[in-house]
């Protein structure tokens, strides 16, 4: 999940270089279909004019490098402030109420959101598992897929890609984020959101678009102060989780549940027509292709 765009612009250059080799009288490759990476170099090319033709020099390369990870981490810290507290007015209210500016009461220390993001492994109305998750004798991994990011916040025990990636706290953070604080709530028109997403730039969902929303929501809903890695087994690792959901939605058995969910989040987000005891060994992820490769 950390954004590092030396890759990308490398990754880009690199296939420019090989279309570029190619002479008038041989066909050149097409530039890949499906590759987020070119996908993320063509929008950084077309964002900064005649930028193709300083990439041979290597301090502007650079300096576009270190200017792109800077924006990154800037909004990337934005959005985890502005959820903080934005995230209470996503969930029904609470008994206890929870607290718009700390964190501390949240997590597994609050009946609600323990239940959201507990393991479907374990049993969140087992007083004894709840403690262990709350005192961190179990630490949750960043393999399983919890409640939150399910429809209804349930989860079918018999078909776990059923409703995933569709809860209503995850649309709505999308929103959020990606079109305005305001539209959130699903009040404002379809027509003003896809209006809004475009003066954005988001003219269209991605996995990891949905990747970074689930993670987003995911320390949100947490006690965790810091986001990032995990630190001594004590702190959930926001990253492999960002990157566990990156892989799921692109394995090729996930291929049209994928498309399908890429349309539902384009449709209801954009507005227009993708030392410690662990629970769960293989994670919802795995899970879930096992089932579909007994399908």
């Amino acid at each position: 999940m950390k954004f590092r765009s030396a890759l990308v612009l490398n990754h880009g250059m690199k296939i420019l270089a090989d279309i570029d080799d190619f002479d008038d009288e041989t066909e050149a490759p097409e530039p890949p279909a499906d590759d987020p990476q070119w996908d993320l170099f063509s929008a950084i090319m077309d964002g900064i004019p005649g930028s193709k033709r300083k990439l041979t020099d290597e301090k502007w390369v650079a300096e576009i490098a270190r200017t792109l990870d800077k924006g990154a981490s800037s909004a990337r810290s934005d959005d985890v402030a502005s959820l903080k507290k934005a995230v209470v007015d996503f969930l029904p209210t609470c008994d206890p109420p929870i607290q718009r500016t700390s964190k501390t009461r949240r997590g597994f220390h609050h009946p609600y959101l323990g239940l959201l993001l507990c393991p479907p492994s374990l049993d969140w109305s087992n007083d004894e598992i709840r403690r262990e998750l709350r005192d961190e004798i179990t630490i949750v991994k960043h393999t399983a897929y919890p409640p939150f990011l399910y429809r209804n916040y349930e989860i079918e025990s018999g078909d776990l890609l059923e409703g995933l990636f569709e809860s209503s706290i995850l649309l709505k953070a999308a929103r959020h984020i990606f079109v305005s604080p305001s539209s959130a709530d699903d009040e404002c028109s379809r027509s003003t959101r896809a209006g809004n997403a475009a003066l954005n730039g988001m003219t269209k969902i991605t996995p990891a678009t949905i990747a970074y929303v689930a993670t987003q929501v995911q320390f949100a809903l947490s006690s965790d102060s810091v986001f990032g890695k995990k630190v001594k087994n004590h702190q959930f690792d926001s990253y492999a989780f960002y990157d566990n959901i990156l892989s799921l939605l692109g394995q090729p058995e996930m291929a049209d549940r994928t498309q399908l969910i890429l349309e539902y989040w384009t449709e209801n987000v954009l507005g227009t027509d993708s030392d410690a005891v662990y629970d769960d060994d293989g994670g919802t992820a795995a899970a879930i292709l096992a089932q579909l490769r007994r399908a």
